[in-house]
């Protein structure tokens, strides 16, 4: 009879990570976050990738140690995670807590028109002056600067009007 030694198999057991993240920068509209970490590993660290998250939903295009808040993040909760590949082959991440609303910065208003425009004496002219603000919950309002009497706008539409006469 043929017999053989016991072959003992030992399975690498993996260590969790420990540690944490921390955001350094000021959750506000137009600011740059930037991620600092302590994450440690027995087994070994690899290299460290980055997911960003607003309101738990993946920002795409976002894998860097830093984030520029944009207008679109005003009034959402970001938080990151942060996953490698130990050096056992184990897939490890770690998250962040969630952080406070990103704050909105007043935006200044857009003009989206200005045109040439001629007018005729005597006969009635009107233009209507658009514009746009990034900040949904500002109301515009139009005022006129101008050394024509005739002239007129409206302060909610932004409608310009009048009989020019010189």
């Amino acid at each position: 009879s043929f017999f053989s030694s016991p072959t003992v198999i030992s399975a690498a057991k993996n260590s969790n990570p420990t540690g944490g993240i921390r955001f350094v920068g000021e959750f506000k509209q137009n600011e740059t976050i930037t991620a600092e970490n302590n994450i440690s590993d027995s087994d070994g660290l690899g290299a460290l990738s980055y997911k960003w998250f607003s309101d738990s939903v993946v920002i795409a295009g976002q894998n860097e140690k830093t984030l520029q808040l944009a207008q679109d993040l005003v009034g959402s909760k970001i938080s990151l995670e942060i996953s490698y590949v130990d050096k056992l082959g184990f897939e490890e991440s770690i998250w962040s807590s969630n952080s406070d609303l990103v704050q909105n910065v007043n935006d200044a208003p857009v003009l989206e028109s200005v045109a040439t425009q001629s007018v005729v004496e005597g006969s009635y002219w009107s233009y209507q002056i658009g514009a746009s603000d990034p900040d949904s919950n500002d109301e515009l309002n139009f005022t006129l600067s101008s050394d024509f009497n005739w002239l007129e706008i409206n302060k909610t539409s932004g409608l310009l009007f009048g009989i020019p006469t010189y």
